[in-house]
C-alpha cells in the first residue's frame, strides 16, 4: 500500500503529464491548484475562447477501477460551483468541466473527457 507521500507525488506527475497534453492540443494554462469557490481546482485553461476547469486523476493500474470512475456527483456539483466563480473571475461566458484520467501501467493511457455533465 502506498503512502500519502507517495500518491501526492503519483498527483504532482500526472498534473505535469495532463498540463503537456493540454498545451499540445492548443489550450493556454491560467492557473494550477487554486482554489476557487473554496473548490480547489487541478488545472484552469482556455480553450478556443472557452475557460475550462479540469480535475485530473492518475492512477499506476486500473487494477481498482479507472481513475475517472472517482468522479461522482458530489465532486461534479463543486467543479462547476468552481467554474462558475473562475469564469467571474476571468470574465468569460463560456465554460465547461473536463476531466483528465492517467493510468501509467502497462502503458500511459490519457483519457480526456471535455464537457463532463451528470
Amino acid at each position: 500500500m502506498r503512502n500519502s507521500k507517495t500518491n501526492r507525488k503519483l498527483g504532482v506527475w500526472g498534473e505535469r503529464f495532463a498540463v503537456r497534453h493540454i498545451q499540445e492540443s492548443g489550450g493556454f494554462i491560467l492557473s494550477q491548484n487554486t482554489r476557487y469557490a473554496g473548490v480547489e481546482v487541478d488545472i484552469v485553461f482556455e480553450s478556443q475562447g472557452v475557460l475550462v476547469v479540469c480535475e485530473v486523476k492518475t492512477r499506476t493500474s486500473a487494477k481498482f477501477g479507472h481513475p475517472l470512475e472517482v468522479i461522482n456527483v458530489e465532486k461534479f456539483y463543486r467543479l462547476h460551483r468552481a467554474l462558475n466563480e473562475a469564469m467571474r473571475l476571468f470574465q468569460k461566458n463560456l465554460g465547461r468541466v473536463d476531466v483528465i484520467g492517467i493510468i501509467l501501467r502497462p502503458t500511459i493511457e490519457i483519457k480526456h473527457i471535455k464537457g463532463i455533465s451528470v
